[in-house]
């Protein structure tokens, strides 16, 4: 998805841009964003930015859908696990579905709280300048 905006710092190849709003703005969970307006992206470019520029940014496909699996799978496999080790266990069916749920819930608490302190690596990158 590409987007525009327009650089307020620069921190070496990490740079903070006032982006233009837009459609995607509506669901958006991005808390830095909602807290200060600001996205963190990457210079994709190689080219010095300065504050003040216009940008175009954008979120490679492959990348984004591939921190989705692995924000998305680890959970299920979690649960399946803890469900099934506590069938090994001799647990009733009604504990090793509790059980299995706790670790879905759990991890993906896990990886919440992980991907707010370390967000990935799959963010925008600035593909153009536009002045």
């Amino acid at each position: 998805m590409k987007r525009r905006g327009r650089v307020e710092h620069v921190r070496g190849e990490t740079i903070m841009i006032r982006e233009e709003p837009g459609i995607a703005c509506f669901g958006c969970m991005n808390q830095e964003c909602r807290e200060t307006g600001l996205v963190t992206a990457i210079n994709g470019t190689g080219r010095p930015l300065v504050p003040g520029q216009m940008v175009e940014t954008d979120i490679p496909l492959a990348g984004a859908a591939l921190e989705a699996l692995f924000s998305l799978a680890p959970p299920f496999f979690v649960g399946a696990a803890l469900f099934t080790a506590a069938a090994g266990a001799g647990l009733a069916e009604n504990a090793r579905a509790a059980l299995g749920v706790l670790g879905l819930f759990a991890s993906a608490a896990a990886i919440y709280l992980f991907r707010r302190k370390r967000p990935p690596a799959s963010g925008p990158f600035v593909v153009r300048v536009l002045e």
